[in-house]
């Protein structure tokens, strides 16, 4: 059994339910049946502005409002500025690489012409070698009086490359052959 403190305290609740809130709401209810009845559409008047709060429409399910078409327009020109400005960063991106790339291919091919040349010399040098070291077999094979009177006849560089392509002894016999200031020429420029 409940006290009578108890019961003093739910009293003022309940005298508030039935006697105001209850009377209240359906004073509030036939008033809008009656409205209704007379023609007012207050239950879609009501409708129509609970369907403005987005809340609302979240929990119904319904999409957002559309925003009115000048602020769409003003926010699509946003964004088109926005956009504009990244394609023109990236333009001038674009731009930088490929001058950067076309740079790079220059050096590429002056690099690949500087390699075949280089190739080409090499090439040569290998086949001069070749020849000078056949050729100065065969002075090494005379007599080193005969080698020194063929040899002074040649150009100046043949003779130094002939002389470089012989061992040591061997240019020591040819040279000691020679006319002294032709000697001493040959052996100055590396013979």
């Amino acid at each position: 059994m409940k006290s009578k403190g108890e019961k003093g305290k739910s009293k003022p609740v309940s005298f508030i339910f039935f006697y105001v809130l209850l009377p209240v709401l359906f004073a509030l209810i036939l008033a809008v049946v009656v409205l209704q009845l007379i023609g007012f559409n207050v239950v879609g008047k009501v409708t129509g502005q609970l369907q403005k709060v987005a809340v609302v429409r979240h929990i119904l399910g319904e999409p957002p409002i559309p925003l009115p078409v000048p602020q769409q327009v003003a926010n699509l020109t946003v964004q088109l500025k926005s956009k504009t400005s990244q394609v023109k960063t990236l333009t001038i991106e674009l731009h930088k690489a490929q001058t950067e790339l076309a740079k790079t291919k220059k050096t590429l091919q002056s690099i690949q012409v500087n390699l075949k040349k280089t190739q080409s010399a090499l090439v040569k040098a290998q086949q001069f070698k070749t020849q000078m070291t056949k050729q100065a077999a065969v002075y090494s094979s005379m007599s080193s009086t005969q080698a020194a009177q063929i040899l002074s006849k040649l150009p100046f560089n043949t003779q130094v490359q002939t002389l470089q392509a012989m061992t040591s002894s061997e240019q020591a016999a040819i040279l000691s052959q020679m006319n002294v200031n032709l000697a001493a020429k040959l052996l100055k420029a590396g013979a």
